[in-house]
């Protein structure tokens, strides 16, 4: 008799723990998708893309004098290493619209020449995602990584500065996963930087420029460095 007593008091403590295990996950969208080992997504997104310039003279005759947003977009492949930390590997392709490069005329009439640098490189990068507790439907996280990229746009027939193929590059956010109904949404914020020099001399027989075109001296550039903030959409 007291067997059976002490059966129906086990039963009822674990009915009590599975209903209370039940309250806290009510009003929480998808509160088992951060449990799998892996998962997959894609994202797009936005960015705006710039130079680190260096100039052959100490004066600073080259500048970055503006940008157009560009898009990118990718895959997403997340390994979970621990309930707070993921594996984040996102190759992808990444529309760099427009970049001008203001030359400053070395002559007295004080003028400015504009160039335009597009590129279209390939990233592929690999990030440690660390993540907060979540809270209700909203976990906010940081991302660090790096990767290489790879230019398939290094410069056309009347450009007049070119972009080498090859790069690699460090990259650093943050973010926040929000759980929807249907699937995770997770906007984040980063900040990448180029480590080689992209600048590439084009020589006088590639370039066909339009013959009214005043031509700035691109040799007075010693060393230009990829720069890129990223607003990305995960959809996961």
């Amino acid at each position: 008799m007291r067997s059976n007593r002490f059966i129906v008091s086990i039963l009822l403590c674990l009915c009590a723990a599975t209903g209370f295990a039940q309250a806290e996950k009510w009003g929480m969208n998808r509160p088992y998708i951060d449990d799998k080992l892996f998962h997959m997504g894609f994202q797009i997104g936005l960015n705006y893309a710039g130079f680190g310039v260096s100039t052959v003279s100490s004066e600073n005759d080259v500048r970055v004098s503006g940008s157009i947003p560009g898009f990118h977009v990718a895959f997403v492949g997340d390994l979970r290493l621990h309930k707070n930390v993921n594996l984040r590997f996102c190759p992808g392709l990444q529309f760099i619209s427009d970049r001008m490069l203001s030359f400053d005329t070395i002559d007295i009439s004080n003028t400015k020449h504009t160039v335009h640098v597009m590129s279209i490189p390939i990233n592929i990068p690999l990030y440690l995602k660390i993540s907060a507790n979540r809270e209700a439907n909203y976990r906010p996280y940081v991302i660090a990584g790096g990767g290489a990229s790879f230019n398939v746009n290094q410069y056309g027939e009347k450009d007049i500065v070119g972009l080498k193929i090859y790069d690699a590059f460090c990259e650093i956010g943050f973010g926040v996963d929000i759980y929807l109904p249907w699937f995770k949404l997770c906007p984040e914020i980063t900040y990448r930087i180029g480590f080689l020099n992209q600048y590439a001399s084009i020589k006088d027989g590639e370039r066909k420029l339009y013959p009214a075109t005043p031509v700035p001296d691109p040799d007075r550039i010693s060393r230009l460095t990829n720069q890129c903030i990223c607003l990305t959409f995960n959809f996961e």
